[in-house]
């Protein structure tokens, strides 16, 4: 996978911004690239039989504490409850609206044993007495992740890890801290994205930035918008020749 980094580059190289006199930046690029990246994957995997590679996916561990019940309505006493500390980056629906969501444990008790289901049915499931081990997991509309489960060793889980596609890979760094406590350059993290679609939104992203039917490139370093009033001039041209009653008042 390539970095937001390498990407950024490529459109930048593509579009001949290398000069000081570029008026587009790296976050507006990495805003582009986020815009367009769900776009894709949702005209790609719309279809619920297409299976999505694991490129498209990222991790993220998150911390649990003990769910307060207010949160999540009546709770019911036999059940054991824990929710995130943080709220779950947004997730992009595919496959016909579902999220495909995969909860595992860094406990080797649990592991990948923990069931995601929807909102609608997470109300409903933990109460089958011979499945009294098994974990449901459901994010609620406040953004939390909520478990529940008959086993009462629920609560002694401290964090649960979501694999799943976010909308905003770069979110997922907020949560990444590395050896030295600090957080990653964003534009130093990989883009999660299928290699065979990276030439497509590398071209959304250029056609945003500067229209297909006029291109122009700054070529003086002098930090100023060139290539902007050159634009300007030439719309203007244009509307004349579209214009002949214009032209007509000009020359009056």
């Amino acid at each position: 996978m390539a970095t937001y980094r390498e990407l950024i580059y490529i459109i930048i190289d593509k579009l001949k911004l290398e000069s000081d006199d570029s008026i587009f930046g790296e976050e507006h690029i990495t805003f582009l690239i986020n815009k367009f990246r769900p776009l894709i994957l949702k005209q790609r995997y719309s279809d619920v039989k297409k299976e999505i590679p694991d490129t498209n996916f990222q991790s993220l561990k998150l911390e649990l504490q003990v769910s307060p019940s207010s949160s999540i309505g009546e709770l019911d006493e036999a059940l054991q409850y824990m929710r995130t500390k943080s709220k779950v980056p947004s997730i992009i629906n595919l496959n016909g609206g579902q999220r495909i969501i995969t909860l595992s444990s860094p406990n080797d008790y649990w592991g990948s044993n923990i069931t995601y289901v929807n909102k609608d049915r997470f109300k409903y499931v933990g109460i089958n007495k011979f499945l009294t081990q098994v974990v449901y997991g459901s994010i609620n509309p406040d953004g939390y992740l909520y478990l529940k489960s008959g086993d009462s060793r629920l609560t002694e889980l401290t964090s649960i890890e979501i694999t799943t596609i976010f909308e905003d890979p770069t979110k997922v760094n907020e949560f990444d801290l590395d050896s030295n406590g600090k957080f990653k350059d964003p534009l130093d993290i990989e883009c999660p994205f299928e290699a065979n679609l990276v030439s497509i939104l590398i071209d959304m992203v250029e056609k945003e930035l500067l229209p297909s039917q006029f291109r122009v490139s700054d070529t003086t370093n002098n930090a100023k918008d060139d290539a902007a009033d050159e634009y300007n001039t030439h719309q203007k041209a244009q509307n004349n020749l579209q214009n002949p009653y214009s032209r007509a008042q000009a020359g009056a």
